[in-house]
């Protein structure tokens, strides 16, 4: 390939060794730890085309052949892909999850998805994002608005006449900006600020300069490119990137200015010498020249197949899905993108599609039909709580909180006090905590209703510890509040009725370290003794209003990363490709390890009889094994988390010690 100014490039061999890495990285991160360092090789090149010729004198801008070439070309197989994926989506996975990947698919043919998944998701390198098929095509709205951008600039420069003078110094602005923005991002992730960090990364004005420094890659002279040491600068840079791409980095995130400046040396000097060589291969040649479909095609793959396998993608796995995305790819890129399209064509289907994407979760219900969720043991109940007199103070009315679906925010409200049980008789308990308690309620509710109990949970949790919280807020109306804590105090002390009160969460969060209520934070040393004795005060304030504290020990955390899909994926296929069913098990040994230290403040609290404790996670080991899918039930709806069947089972498991305490002081 030769471009204007005379240079023979080897550009195509860059694409193939920045996909290879990119693919490494998805399929195991452990192997490749920043091998997302190839999607800013990939943002280097497009500006060295992009950008590099519109810097030569005499240089031409037509805005309508610009849109047109690359609308075209970079969009039909764009298409193609997020219609084969939503489709499959729609047939396969969990409706929710279906309605999901549509939405997604919908933002990525409107060049949106990177401002979605900013809001939507918590990082690109966060685990949940191997369950969204489409997620990688964050990539592509981040190229076409950075397109859309510098068409727009070279409009300018063709209306204005523009000299190469001034061509170059407002590219040189446009770099300076995107590197403070980008310098910005790198001290946030330095610095912890996880928020800032996670969501930039998807932004373009972090990638502008990318694009800005492989423009002027362009004007480099040939006789520098072609110097005596140009050969060794661009293998000595190619063996820096590949060690960096697979040696762990901490916070690698932040070396990406390093990582876009080896690519330029390699791209101004890699025509010969060992970099030369390991371009110029035919195999890397050729996977250059298919890069494009390959990186549409190779994370859905994936994606599908740790949902079939229940498991990460290892072993001779590897190589299947290897042989997979090839062969798909071929397809897509001998079938769609190497076709000439045409403008009316291309926007008839990029319409369709679009419509397509949007229609689906309107038909939501359908789709639950199609893949039926496990039947719930525990439904809610209805009835008006006894406990007329809560409405009132910091534990009245109702929880305002808001749901993020689909990356569209809405406000939702739920009473603050919600009755379990017998609903029509006068509640004897009250069930608080955080969202294990919220689990719990469920089973609380089935099993009361049978055994005749009837109480309430606090829907509006505050934190039980006295003395120190992890807290987003220090109003006194928020949950985890010392005044909450003091207005539920007094509540229960004018409620002789109420005899128990059940405490749900997850322990093992909070055995490392916490903060005060004055600020000081806690060591981690010294941790243990600290929650024990904030627990025994806890525990002691309860008893002083007449109250018997009931601990709920913690449930089981499992491997797997999602049972809810796996169960779908049961429901349809049984047993078939569930390789990974193992995944869904834990040991009660190494549970026991893991919770040792909550393990061990439940013990002290019980030997000197501050509290009661329920080890409810003795109900869920049989023969010293945690199943989650136990007689065809789910019993996890996430990795620590009870299901609806998961909470009666662990309630149930422990009813008759529950009845003895509600009972004994009747």
């Amino acid at each position: 390939m030769a471009s204007g100014n005379g240079k023979i490039l080897h550009l195509a061999g860059i694409r193939g060794f920045a996909i290879i890495l990119v693919l490494l990285f998805h399929l195991n991160p452990a192997v490749a730890p920043q091998g997302y360092y190839g999607v800013d090789m990939f943002f280097v090149l497009s500006g060295y085309f992009l950008i590099g010729r519109q810097l030569q004198d005499g240089s031409t801008f037509s805005l309508s052949q610009f849109v047109s070439k690359r609308f075209c070309r970079l969009v039909p197989p764009l298409i193609a892909t997020v219609l084969t994926i939503t489709l499959l989506c729609t047939l396969i996975l969990p409706a929710q999850e279906a309605c999901a990947a549509a939405m997604t698919g919908r933002s990525a043919l409107l060049s949106w998805l990177n401002v979605y998944l900013a809001d939507a998701t918590s990082s690109y390198f966060a685990e949940n994002t191997r369950t969204m098929p489409l997620m990688h095509l964050w990539y592509m709205s981040v190229l076409l608005q950075c397109y859309a951008f510098y068409a727009v600039l070279f409009f300018l420069w063709e209306k204005l006449k523009c000299g190469k003078g001034v061509k170059m110094a407002c590219l040189g602005v446009v770099a300076f900006l995107s590197l403070c923005i980008q310098f910005r991002w790198c001290v946030a992730v330095l610095g912890g600020d996880s928020s800032y960090a996670s969501s930039t990364y998807f932004w373009s004005s972090t990638r502008l300069y990318e694009f800005a420094l492989g423009g002027f890659a362009y004007l480099v002279p040939v006789g520098a490119a072609k110097g005596r040491f140009a050969p060794w600068l661009a293998s000595v840079a190619l063996l820096i990137l590949t060690a960096a791409c697979f040696v762990p980095i901490p916070g690698g995130e932040r070396w990406t200015p390093a990582a876009v400046l080896l690519t330029l040396c390699i791209v101004v000097c890699g025509k010969n010498g060992f970099a030369g060589g390991v371009l110029g291969n035919k195999i890397v040649l050729y996977i250059g020249a298919i890069s494009f479909s390959l990186y549409l095609v190779h994370w859905p793959v994936i994606c599908f197949a740790e949902y079939m396998f229940n498991t990460t993608v290892s072993g001779m796995d590897v190589l299947y899905v290897l042989i997979l995305v090839f062969l798909l790819s071929l397809g897509l890129y001998y079938a769609v993108e190497k076709r000439q399209w045409r403008v009316p064509a291309t926007l008839a289907a990029w319409l369709a599609v679009v419509a397509f994407c949007s229609i689906v979760p309107r038909f939501y219900k359908d789709l639950q039909n199609l893949h039926p969720l496990p039947n719930r043991s525990a439904e809610s109940h209805g009835g008006t709580s006894v406990l007329a007199d809560v409405n009132q103070g910091l534990l009245g009315g109702t929880e305002t909180f808001e749901v993020n679906t689909w990356g569209k925010k809405r406000t939702c409200q739920q009473p603050i006090l919600i009755p379990l049980g017998k609903v029509d008789e006068q509640a004897s308990f009250v069930l608080l905590g955080d969202s294990h308690a919220a689990r719990f309620s469920e089973g609380f509710s089935f099993v009361g209703e049978k055994e005749g109990w009837s109480g309430v949970y606090l829907n509006s949790y505050f934190h039980p510890f006295w003395n120190s919280v992890y807290r987003s807020s220090a109003a006194p109306n928020h949950n985890s509040s010392e005044a909450k804590a003091q207005a539920f105090l007094h509540w229960l002390a004018i409620h002789p009725e109420i005899k128990v009160v059940f405490i749900a969460q997850w322990w093992q969060r909070h055995m490392v370290r916490h903060d005060q209520w004055d600020g000081n934070v806690v060591a981690e040393a010294d941790a243990l003794d600290a929650r024990i004795q904030e627990m025994r005060a806890m525990c002691q304030k309860i008893r002083a209003v007449g109250k018997q504290p009931v601990i709920i020990a913690d449930t089981p955390t499992i491997q797997c990363k999602n049972p809810q899909r796996v169960y779908e994926r049961l429901l349809m296929y049984g047993d078939f490709l569930c390789r990974g069913k193992q995944n869904m098990e834990a040991s009660y040994d190494s549970f026991m390890r893991e919770t040792a230290q909550a393990q061990a403040m439940f013990k002290a609290l019980e030997d000197d009889g501050t509290c009661v404790v329920l080890h409810v996670e003795n109900g869920l080991f049989h023969d010293g094994m945690f199943r989650a899918v136990t007689n065809g039930k789910l019993l996890m709806s996430d990795d620590n988390h009870l299901s609806p069947e998961g909470s009666v089972e662990a309630v149930g498991s422990v009813s008759e010690e529950i009845s003895r305490l509600l009972h004994q002081k009747e």
